[in-house]
C-alpha cells in the first residue's frame, strides 16, 4: 500500500512539475510577443512624429527664399536639395 501511495505521489509531482514548465513556457512566449508588439507600436509612434515634423515642400520653398534673402546661400542650397529630393 505504501509503494502504491509513493508511485501515485511521484506521478502527481511529475505532472505538477510538467504543468509548471508548460505554464512558464507560455508565459515567456506571451512576454516576448508583448515586447514585440510594444516595439512595433513605439516605432509607429516615432514614425508618425517624424512625419509630422518633416517640412512640407511649401515650407522648404519658403525657407529657401528666406535664406536667399538673408544671403545664406549654403542654407538655401540645402533647402533646395531637400525640396528636389521630395519631388524626385
Amino acid at each position: 500500500m505504501t509503494a502504491v501511495l509513493m508511485i501515485v505521489s511521484l506521478i502527481g509531482a511529475s505532472l505538477s512539475i510538467a504543468f509548471g514548465v508548460v505554464r512558464l513556457g507560455t508565459w515567456l512566449i506571451d512576454l516576448r510577443e508583448h515586447h514585440a508588439a510594444r516595439a512595433i507600436r513605439e516605432a509607429a509612434v516615432i514614425a508618425q512624429a517624424r512625419a509630422e515634423f518633416l517640412p512640407t515642400p511649401s515650407r522648404l520653398r519658403h525657407l529657401e527664399i528666406e535664406s536667399t534673402k538673408r544671403g545664406d546661400l549654403l542654407a538655401a542650397a540645402i533647402y533646395a536639395e531637400q525640396l528636389e529630393g521630395i519631388h524626385g
